[in-house]
């Protein structure tokens, strides 16, 4: 069995503005180092989670939360990210949590 140990907690808050033609990036440090994870050859998605909020007329449906998980196995670290999003997506909360991994 896996055990793990966290590491380090990091939370980001981003922004967004704009009205009717679209969201303008204010403050996007959170989707900036999901990205980099992304990108990285070292760390792999193993998880992603996505919940939507369904809706029963003609909108489009939500995506409220995402929860991934990454692993670096050469240096035995895994990242747990959870993704809120409000309604109007102007606001995003990233939570990053690092944990080494113990076997």
């Amino acid at each position: 069995m896996m055990k793990i140990k966290l590491l380090e907690k990091k939370i980001f808050i981003d922004k967004w503005k704009g009205k009717n033609y679209g969201l303008i990036p204010v403050k996007i440090d959170g989707q900036n180092l999901k990205k980099n994870l992304d990108r990285s050859e070292e760390w792999e998605l193993i998880d992603k989670k996505t919940f939507l909020d369904k809706r029963n007329d003609n909108q489009i449906d939500i995506e409220r939360e995402i929860n991934c998980i990454y692993i670096n196995k050469k240096l035995q670290k895994c990242v747990f990210i959870k993704l809120e999003k409000s309604r109007s997506e102007k606001t995003r909360k990233w939570v990053f949590k690092y944990y080494e991994i113990i076997e």
